[in-house]
């Protein structure tokens, strides 16, 4: 079912209807066709109104060419269930090139609260407040997108471009700081540091630039009470780093067994998010593959969608595998 946002003043809950306006009517009518009486979801993607309304279309002779709105009926209104139960505030490191974008996209789709880009001492790209204040349009605009592909409740805002001071200020007011670093080791220590993180709780989520943090950051960090933690023994891109972190209060993670194994803390020798091949999966290692997926779906509590070779799809109890591939794994 498709979503769209609206501005509160466009619903009127007493006459049960709610207004549709400006380009989303030609995506409604003309790039997904939708007809009189399909159903669609619509919010106001604002944190502090967590309500969602399933509603029908009603075109009743309105939204032809050159209308200005169209109308849906309320058939019912409900709170959202699209969002995480803790606030997840991403601060990334300002990366070269569109990898941003990509960050936004995936971190939004995992459920972020917010993201902040912030310029970092190894930061490499430099802008000027022209080109940040454009790049920040162009950004909250893929991130509306991620949120309706998404269906999420909220639209997660792309803060304005922060100076590393600023990003410390913000930070300090999130009742958790989680820093992701490549010295650090014990990954019972950063098991421990997630599942600390209650219901309700903010979390601050500090992932660097392509060069890393600078020691005199993690300094920083640690003096603004972060906890410095381990994503394994290998060194994760930056615009992979943030995103296993993301999902940690999701139902179901899809990743290559590289990915997996980072995420566990084995150790292997593969930079990035490429597979190692040693950690393809063929027939002689499938069993032991299998087992050790469903190790991690007990660990994680959650449904292991693991991609290559062979896909093998398993929860705590339970492991499938999949041959020649399949759409739904992607």
């Amino acid at each position: 079912m498709y979503r769209f946002f609206v501005d509160r003043q466009q619903i009127d809950e007493e006459q049960g209807r709610i207004r549709i306006i400006g380009e989303d009517i030609r995506h409604i009518r003309n790039v997904l066709r939708m007809k009189q009486g399909e159903q669609l979801l619509l919010c106001t993607g604002r944190a502090d109104d967590p309500w969602d309304y399933l509603c029908e279309i009603d075109y009743g002779g309105k939204a032809a060419p050159g209308d200005s709105c169209l109308e849906a009926v309320i058939l019912e209104k409900r709170l959202s269930e699209a969002e995480l139960s803790s606030e997840i505030i991403l601060f990334q490191g300002l990366p070269k090139a569109d990898k941003l974008e990509s960050i936004l996209q995936k971190s939004v789709e995992l459920g972020v609260s917010a993201v902040a880009p912030v310029m970092m001492k190894r930061t490499i790209v430099r802008l000027d407040e022209k080109k940040a204040k454009n790049r920040n349009e162009r950004w909250n605009a893929i991130a509306l997108s991620a949120a309706k592909q998404a269906k999420r409740g909220v639209i997660p805002p792309v803060l304005p471009l922060l100076s590393w001071k600023e990003a410390l200020e913000k930070a300090v007011s999130c009742r958790h700081i989680l820093v992701p670093y490549e010295s650090a080791e014990d990954i019972s220590y950063t098991r421990n540091a997630i599942e600390s993180v209650k219901a309700g709780e903010s979390v601050a989520v500090f992932i660097g630039p392509e060069g890393g943090f600078d020691p005199d950051e993690i300094r920083d960090l640690k003096e603004a009470g972060a906890r410095i933690i381990t994503l394994g023994h290998r060194i994760l891109r930056t615009e992979t780093a943030g995103m296993l972190l993301d999902s940690y209060d999701v139902k179901v993670i899809r990743a290559n067994m590289s990915e997996v194994k980072a995420l566990a803390g084995a150790a292997a020798s593969t930079r990035g998010v490429d597979v190692n091949p040693d950690d393809v999966v063929t027939d002689e290692n499938l069993q032991a593959s299998a087992a050790f997926v469903r190790q991690m779906a007990a660990k994680t509590g959650a449904v292991m969608a693991v991609t290559g070779a062979i896909d093998i799809v398993a929860d705590a109890e339970r492991a499938f595998a999949i041959r020649n591939g399949s759409p739904i794994m992607g």
